[in-house]
């Protein structure tokens, strides 16, 4: 293992974030190639705006070996690639799973017996009905069931119970059906609890284990790209109660398993961390060729979104079957566990089409990362402003000195220009006595000319001069 971190920020890995921590930790980037790094940058260089994290080529490389440039980062495929193909605007009505039966109306799908949208009741037919119809049709499914929120995904919220005259029963509790149902507000959905099919079950029997299969509609064809299956954990009836350490398992396109399981904190798992069931042994999804068709059909439906990741069981007969469907997700997470890039092929194709529409306009993100971007705005604004204070305390310090250095030169100069003063005057005076003088020997000699003994002396004066010049 790598022990100083400086070596990775050098690289342009970030060592605060969430990724590089899990990766770290479970030794996915103890091998570093600078080489490798460079050739990945090099091959990011003209496809992205962002500045490049080779984390995920490193983790990638040291989970099984390859060397591959064309994995596609989070913030990639979050901040540019997902908002171009999918229109966000729209997803809060797709994702509404009570809209699935009328929207998607796939032909395999989990039992429905009681929906709650909008505070009222309605049945599995969308026919409206009051809460005592509503008691009633509970009262009267003696399977267990599960429910969950309408408008949530990847699991969240789902509980299992059983209704026996009038109450529901849970694990740890009791509740009544009025209790029941208040608590899970206006929007919810109640559904049988699925048998699924027993090689699936094999892992981690309390838990119904899912694929999680991804869709791309590109140039009018819906094309399958990659899956791989959530297995629960810890008796937990959800495949996702604990998102970091609940093992996922890799499929690949023929339906078959990779012999070992990737946990999101980064783990590699070659035996299930609580029934010890070995994932070599995880025999292969039948008929995978139909579940890949399956998923396709059912993104027929759905136009305004172009990268669809399907909730999928394979059901006691071996069947799809339809649980919901996601319009973003983890896509490290997904290339790591499957051992593919997103895109594969297309990856150059694809980016290449992506920064042609960035250029042309802005498109909206999903509303978790449009207010990431507005939080890293405002911090940014908030850095620039707080500069902004810096520069201008900065400047009146400055603008300070130069005023006081100006007053200390005003006053040295104040000083200067009184001595030039005195000595002006002295010198003014100085020039008046001497004008005075002169003039006083001008009027002498000017008397002097005029005397008598100045013209009898003349003759002598003139006979000198002579001489002189001789």
């Amino acid at each position: 293992m790598v022990k100083n971190q400086s070596m990775y920020k050098r690289l342009g890995i970030k060592t605060k974030s969430g990724s590089f921590k899990k990766w770290y930790g479970a030794g996915l980037l103890n091998e570093v190639d600078e080489k490798f790094v460079a050739e990945v940058k090099e091959y990011w260089n003209d496809k992205t705006d962002r500045t490049l994290d080779p984390a995920l080529h490193l983790a990638f490389m040291n989970l099984n070996g390859k060397k591959e440039p064309k994995l596609l980062s989070y913030g990639v495929m979050n901040y540019e690639v997902y908002p171009v193909f999918n229109d966000y605007s729209v997803t809060n009505f797709y994702g509404d799973k009570n809209i699935y039966d009328r929207v998607i109306q796939p032909s395999n799908t989990v039992v429905t017996v009681l929906r709650g949208i909008r505070g009222k009741y309605f049945d599995a037919s969308y026919n409206y009905i009051d809460s005592s119809e509503a008691l009633e049709i509970l009262n009267k499914t003696d399977k267990d069931m599960i429910i969950k929120p309408s408008r949530s995904n990847n699991g969240s919220g789902i509980s299992k119970f059983k209704i026996d005259n009038n109450r529901a029963y849970f694990s740890d509790e009791t509740v009544s059906i009025d209790d029941l149902l208040n608590e899970f507000g206006g929007n919810f959905i109640i559904q049988e609890m699925l048998e699924q099919h027993p090689n699936m079950a094999e892992p981690h029997p309390d838990s119904v284990n899912s694929l999680r299969m991804v869709t791309f509609r590109w140039k009018g064809e819906i094309r399958y790209l990659l899956a791989y299956v959530r297995i629960g954990s810890n008796g937990d009836i959800r495949d996702n109660g604990d998102t970091d350490t609940d093992p996922r398992v890799g499929v690949k396109d023929n339906g078959e398993f990779f012999d070992f399981a990737l946990s999101h904190d980064g783990k590699k798992h070659f035996e299930h961390p609580t029934t010890g069931f070995k994932f070599s042994e995880l025999k292969p999804i039948p008929n995978y060729d139909e579940f890949i068709q399956y998923v396709k059909e059912l993104h027929e439906n759905f136009l305004h979104l172009d990268i669809v990741s399907w909730d999928i069981a394979v059901g006691k007969e071996g069947q799809p079957v339809f649980i919901e469907a996601n319009f973003a997700g983890p896509i490290p997470f997904y290339q790591l566990v499957s051992q593919k890039p997103m895109f594969g092929d297309l990856t150059e194709e694809v980016m290449e089409y992506v920064q042609k529409k960035r250029a042309q306009r802005k498109f909206k993100l999903m509303s978790k990362h449009e207010k990431v971007q507005i939080k890293r705005e405002k911090n940014r604004t908030r850095k620039e402003l707080n500069d902004n204070r810096r520069l201008v305390a900065e400047l009146k310090e400055e603008v300070n000195r130069l005023t006081n250095e100006n007053l200390k030169n005003e006053e040295v100069n104040k000083k200067k220009n009184s001595k030039l003063k005195q000595e002006k005057q002295t010198l003014a005076k100085e020039n008046r006595e001497l004008l005075k003088e002169k003039t006083g020997y001008e009027k002498e000699y000017k008397k002097m000319k005029q005397s008598n003994s100045w013209r009898i002396t003349a003759p002598v004066r003139f006979i000198s001069s002579k001489f002189k010049k001789k």
